[in-house]
């Protein structure tokens, strides 16, 4: 299986990305180049910034499957998977426990706890601060 990651050296892509390679998966990295460049030598890593839009570097190849655990705004995935097209046989996108309703939720909570109502506009989808990160990632 080749596997994109569009970024895979923090947080929990760096789990998913030692775990297949561990499995013999082909892995792919597409991130600025700023955090963990001394992780997975040997692991072809592609450049590009999603703050700027610069997905030039995914313009060539195919994947089984793409996993994005980096897309913090609605335009991050939709410019992803727009430079990705039809190169992929299935997107994954990681998003947060952030896009659950606050009260009442507690350890051990599932996908059938309640979510908070998503942002509905581009402009307050770019502040990310405790009103907005989580409902704009619930609107993906």
């Amino acid at each position: 299986m080749d596997l994109l990651v569009l970024g895979g050296t923090s947080f929990v892509g760096r789990a998913i990305v030692e775990e297949a390679l561990r499995r013999g998966a082909g892995v792919t990295l597409f991130g600025r180049g700023r955090t963990g460049a001394d992780l997975f030598p040997g692991v072809p890593r592609l450049t590009g910034d999603r703050d700027t839009g610069d997905y030039a570097a995914l313009r060539d190849g195919r994947w089984d499957a793409v996993v994005d655990v980096s897309g913090y705004v609605p335009r991050h995935v939709g410019q992803a998977m727009d430079a990705i097209g039809d190169r992929c046989g299935r997107y994954l996108f990681i998003s947060s426990h952030a896009v659950y309703q606050r009260s009442g939720v507690l350890p051990g909570s599932d996908e059938d706890t309640p979510r908070r109502a998503p942002v509905r506009t581009v402009d307050s989808t770019e502040s990310l601060d405790e009103d907005t990160y989580g409902p704009a990632k619930g609107r993906l």
